[in-house]
């Protein structure tokens, strides 16, 4: 049963990712950080962080992937003042205008 619930979690971000609905997706990661995230140990709160970061940079290279510009920009235009302080942020706003980003290995994750 636990499975089943992690399986819909997960294809629910999937969705509001292949969707680029960032407010929906936003949302409910605020939704589970409230009812879920929370509710952990302090121990975990470094992973969890990593997990949203992961999951926002999933979003930006899915646009990226698409040529979806617009939806990159609004990413880096909504989260910008909230994720440029991030130093794990600071070189992912360019790799719009990277011919090769697969090439070095500043965006492996």
């Amino acid at each position: 049963m636990k499975a089943d619930k992690v399986d819909k979690i997960v294809d629910r971000l999937q969705l509001f990712i292949h969707n680029f609905d960032l407010n929906g997706l936003k949302d409910y990661w605020g939704y589970l950080d409230q009812r879920l995230f929370c509710r952990l140990e302090d121990i975990f709160r470094p992973e969890v962080t990593k997990l949203q970061t992961s999951l926002f940079r999933y979003y930006f290279v899915y646009g990226v992937q698409l040529k979806n510009h617009e939806k990159t920009q609004e990413l880096s235009q909504r989260q910008a003042q909230e994720l440029q302080g991030q130093s794990e942020w600071r070189d992912w706003f360019i790799l719009p205008f990277i011919t090769c980003p697969r090439a070095g290995d500043r965006f492996k994750c």
